[in-house]
């Protein structure tokens, strides 16, 4: 890792240095160093920003992961802030009715629901599934679990509550 590091302070703005951040992040991520992966997300935002442009697909995936590791550690208003951000990205950069708008909206959902914000939750749940069913394969399973999420607890779930 500091060897990556390394290599961006030397480029700082590059392509490549923006590569190489964006990789490390989803290397954090899937480890499962949530803190050390945000603190990667929030260095490789301006990079990749000046590399790619702040409108770019490859800006809206750092905040999609920044987002997912602000959700992990709690920081549900940081993260529902960057899925809106990377949601409004993707629009304009792949358009309304993308997949990549679908993952932002179902995570927009979930930070909406931590904070308490259920109407706001649904909303953008019932959009991200709108979006997958009429563009994702049939069996893609981000809509089963978009599905899921939109179903009300069972009875006996409510016993645990």
């Amino acid at each position: 890792m500091s060897q990556v590091l390394c290599s961006v302070d030397r480029a700082p703005g590059a392509a490549h240095s923006a590569s190489l951040l964006i990789k490390l992040g989803y290397y954090l991520e899937r480890r499962g160093d949530y803190q050390a992966c945000r603190d990667n997300q929030l260095r490789a935002a301006p990079i990749v920003a000046a590399a790619y442009g702040p409108g770019s697909a490859s800006m809206a995936g750092v905040l999609l992961l920044l987002g997912c590791c602000r959700l992990e550690l709690g920081d549900w208003s940081a993260a529902r802030s960057d899925f809106e951000q990377a949601a409004h990205i993707y629009r304009a950069a792949a358009g309304a009715d993308s997949l990549e708008v679908a993952d932002a909206l179902y995570l927009l959902g979930a930070a909406q629901a931590n904070l308490g914000d259920r109407d706001a939750a649904r909303f953008s749940c019932v959009e991200a599934l709108r979006i997958l069913e009429a563009g994702a394969a049939p069996d893609d399973p981000r809509t089963e679990i978009v599905r899921d999420a939109l179903r009300p607890p069972p009875p006996w779930w409510r016993r645990f509550g």
